[in-house]
């Protein structure tokens, strides 16, 4: 395997991940004591969903099963298993107020810089912020962050992509990226 350590969450139902390497498909089964693990069709790639005792900074060994080998083959360190990846839990844009044109519900005025409030769930203590529009690259942000789980940024919409797009925003720490939002 070429891209060990797999990285899962404590806290995702299902994670999919894909082994890298050659011989994938001569595996017959992998095992592992706190995880299960399943096959998704193409070689390498399985559903992993940690048991309830797996904890953040384990480090879990797989067993291996594979065509051509009598006995398992111990694979140690196979997957490390992070803390929860943080969560977008509310969004919240504040316009200038006096446009002289009255903004719909969720549009945001372009070429005036809007201020941009995140709460969000394990934001670690140095999120990244990517914000972008209508499918574009999503581009990093400067953002402060006053208090655990509250993060603020400026944007300037007309930056972010075309007029009339909306708005998509995605944390990433340590243990990985939210959903965007």
């Amino acid at each position: 395997f070429t891209n060990l350590p797999l990285k899962v969450n404590v806290g995702e139902t299902d994670s999919r991940v894909t082994i890298e390497g050659t011989g994938l498909d001569l595996i017959t089964s992998l095992t592992c004591e706190r995880a299960a693990l399943a096959p998704l069709g193409p070689a390498g790639a399985y559903e992993i969903r940690l048991a309830p005792e797996a904890a953040p900074g384990d480090r879990l060994a797989l067993t291996m099963k594979a065509e051509g080998f009598d006995e398992p083959i111990g694979v140690p360190n196979a997957i490390q298993v992070l803390g929860p990846r943080p969560a977008i839990q509310a969004l919240a844009i504040s316009s200038p107020k006096d446009l002289g044109i009255d903004l719909r519900a969720g549009e945001v005025p372009a070429p005036c810089p809007v201020s941009v409030s995140l709460r969000v769930a394990n934001s670690g203590a140095n999120p990244s912020v990517y914000a972008g529009c209508g499918g574009q690259q999503l581009q990093a942000i400067r953002v402060e962050q006053p208090s655990a789980g509250s993060l603020f940024f400026t944007i300037d919409p007309a930056g972010a992509g075309r007029p009339g797009c909306d708005l998509t925003v995605v944390v990433e720490t340590e243990t990985g990226r939210s959903d965007p939002r």
